[in-house]
């Protein structure tokens, strides 16, 4: 059964070894999600936006009127009838076409941030996809390690028996810590899963072999509160979006108060006068005047709309800075608790378990103790990694709420963007 068990385990890696694999950093792959083919719907809606903008200089429609007087009546036919023929063409108007052209101008800036905002959305996800797998390959890691720890003491209990120092039945004891085999084997197929999630956050037409390249280190480095809190005023795709709607209501208002204006056209025509046979021609001026309380309402409900949209802005501000606040209490908090597990207790317990299996090897400790040590060890060890698993969730979470204008600001340490 031990060596079945031992053969599944080479098999697992060696199918790993042998399958073509392909190197994404994760810059790599935050450059890939460029393309990801979500992002193609927004690129089409900037594009109409972009085509309705090209109506913004239209001046309105030319007319032609054809009329006829004196016909029949108590005079036969067209003896006496008195043709016109008029076209009327209309005045083109700059502050219409200003007040159309501000309009299209914020429905395409509000198309763009829309595209920008799904571009992020997909870098974040990518980011926390590749974060995750990254920390899961570090936990496999841990897996070989228990492995290793494992075989050496088996190895130091066959020398045990072998010499007559301990019963046979020590090796039974080590053997209990074969689990350390499922783990492993439960690791690698977490692995694989999470690097199958990453390759649907990119967009991938299937599942490809990736290996992820990079090292997770607890040594990251966030800019200033302040800088943070700026990039998140300033940055944050919400806040943009609110921004550009409120310019746009206001472009909505300001073509509104330019179509309140009169309107001019000129008029200019022919006339025949079949009874004198003669032949006139005709020119007016025509204006058109509206009726601004029309659309008094549409202007009262843009006004409140206005309104509502700094409240919810300023809601969102308030939402946006309580969450980075508590998120940076929690990175730094996590920080500080993996600084110290790396830097302290990961040495000591280390230190303690090969000082065990050394006097263990010497006939000096029981294998319980050994045991022990190593327990304590592999425990500190798994606590470590989940610290430094939800340290790097935290920075997600903190990059989510900056914006796209904080890539690159947050240094990663071996997980560089670069």
């Amino acid at each position: 059964m031990r060596l079945f068990s031992r053969l599944v385990i080479l098999l697992i890696v060696f199918s790993f070894t042998l399958t073509p694999a392909q190197a994404l950093t994760l810059h790599e792959a935050l450059m890939k999600a460029e393309n990801h083919p979500a992002l193609k719907s927004h690129e089409l809606n900037i594009q109409g936006r972009q085509h309705e903008a090209e109506d913004a200089n239209a001046v309105g429609a030319t007319s032609i009127s054809l009329s006829s007087e004196n016909l029949s009546g108590n005079r036969p036919g067209f003896s006496h009838a008195e043709t016109s023929v008029e076209i009327a063409l209309p005045i083109s108007d700059q502050r219409k076409i200003r007040a159309r052209k501000k309009l299209a101008e914020s429905r395409i800036e509000l198309s763009r941030i829309d595209l920008a905002s799904a571009r992020w959305l997909i870098q974040s996800q990518v980011q926390r996809c590749f974060h995750r797998a990254l920390t899961t390959r570090v936990f496999t890691e841990k897996a070989e390690e228990s492995i290793e720890n494992a075989q050496k003491l088996v190895e130091a209990a066959r020398v045990m028996v072998d010499a007559g120092a301990v019963a046979e039945q020590e090796i039974l004891q080590a053997e209990l810590l074969r689990q350390a085999e499922i783990e492993f084997q439960s690791m690698q197929g977490k692995y694989q899963d999470d690097i199958a999630e990453l390759a649907i956050a990119l967009g991938m037409e299937s599942l490809e072999n990736i290996r992820i390249e990079g090292s997770a280190t607890v040594d990251l480095e966030l800019p200033p509160a302040e800088e943070l809190e700026l990039l998140v005023m300033n940055s944050h795709p919400d806040i943009i979006a609110k921004r550009l709607e409120a310019e746009e209501i206001r472009a909505k208002l300001g073509l509104i108060r330019a179509e309140n204006l009169p309107g001019w056209s000129i008029t200019a025509g022919a006339r025949n006068l079949r009874d004198a046979s003669e032949n006139d021609f005709l020119i007016g001026v025509t204006v058109e005047l509206p009726r601004s309380r029309d659309n008094r309402g549409e202007r009262r409900a843009l006004k409140c709309d206005l309104e509502r949209l700094a409240a919810e802005q300023d809601n969102r501000l308030r939402e946006l800075h309580l969450q980075l606040q508590s998120a940076m209490q929690k990175f730094n908090r996590l920080q500080e608790q993996s600084k110290e597990l790396r830097d302290r207790v990961l040495p000591a317990a280390w230190q303690l378990f090969e000082l065990s299996l050394a006097g263990y090897q010497l006939g000096k400790t029981d294998q319980i103790v050994v045991l022990q040590a190593q327990k304590e060890f592999l425990g500190q060890k798994e606590s470590y990694l989940q610290k430094l698993e939800e340290l790097y969730e935290a920075v997600d979470f903190i990059e989510s709420l900056t914006g796209p204008a904080s890539a690159n600001k947050i240094s990663a340490g071996g997980v560089s963007k670069e």
